[in-house]
């Protein structure tokens, strides 16, 4: 019987993607080992000196990663923007140099109105626990320079439209399992609450009702209608509503369709 081939996919995601909800689907697998932004569990602006953790922390990090592990798939979520703050001080070369090479590169995205107003929302529940808008952790610029490099290199460009998953994860499930050469699944279509204690229940204002989810959430066209009227008026969050939107339209002909 031949041995079945080792496969690392990495989902790289913005803020507010719904790309916990691809995860918790992955965490259904029997076949699969799942990391949850781990860097962001480690990512701190205002820890002091940043470029240390940098230096250790991210490849340490990433020698766990490349660890052999008995799961024949290793999927692992990140937030591309913790990516590259964990790069950015102390390496000559750009942060898609630093890519490991032998995983399968995939994205999610959100349109940007919709995943702006609900970064929005969410902060302005926190206020007493200090966190502050910061522009970088939204944009999304540097999908296009992932991109790029996978392009260079002739790799695959596999992108879910969050909106297109919501509206039917049953076919965008199947085809992105398909475009990563990986079976489809049934059991990634539901899963059980969260338990007590777990990283979705302890954060429940960055996770909002995942915890207590037991499936995909359905498409709500109002929350589009909702954040394009915010946008109109959002202040401080404009400016990168505007340019994540370029990215958003540049990138729609990589989206995995329903058809």
């Amino acid at each position: 019987m031949a041995e079945v081939q080792k496969k690392r996919i990495y989902l790289w995601s913005h803020p507010r993607s719904y790309s916990s909800l691809l995860v918790r689907s992955f965490e259904q697998r029997n076949d699969t080992k799942t990391f949850l932004e781990p860097l962001l569990l480690n990512y701190n602006p205002d820890a002091e000196p940043v470029n240390e953790i940098i230096s250790s922390v991210y490849q340490d990090l990433k020698k766990e990663l490349q660890k052999p592990n008995d799961a024949d798939i290793t999927f692992v979520n990140e937030h591309l923007f913790g990516f590259e703050c964990f790069l950015r001080e102390k390496t000559i070369h750009t942060f898609d140099d630093n890519v490991m090479d032998d995983a399968l590169h995939t994205f999610i995205i959100r349109e940007p109105q919709e995943s702006i107003h609900s970064y929005s929302a969410v902060l302005s529940g926190m206020k007493s626990q200090n966190f502050e808008y910061r522009e970088n952790e939204v944009e999304i610029q540097n999908y296009e320079v992932l991109i790029a490099k996978l392009q260079k290199e002739k790799k695959k460009i596999i992108v879910i439209n969050s909106t297109e998953m919501l509206k039917d994860p049953l076919k965008i499930l199947q085809k992105y399992c398909d475009d990563c050469d990986i079976q489809f699944q049934d059991c990634m279509l539901q899963w059980e609450k969260a338990k007590p204690g777990s990283v979705y229940d302890q954060y429940r204002e960055w996770f909002g009702t995942l915890a207590d989810s037991v499936g995909f959430v359905p498409f709500n066209r109002e929350k589009l209608q909702i954040a394009a009227v915010w946008s109109a008026t959002c202040g401080k969050y404009q400016h990168a509503i505007s340019k994540n939107l370029k990215v958003y339209n540049n990138l729609k002909s990589f989206y995995i369709k329903q058809d």
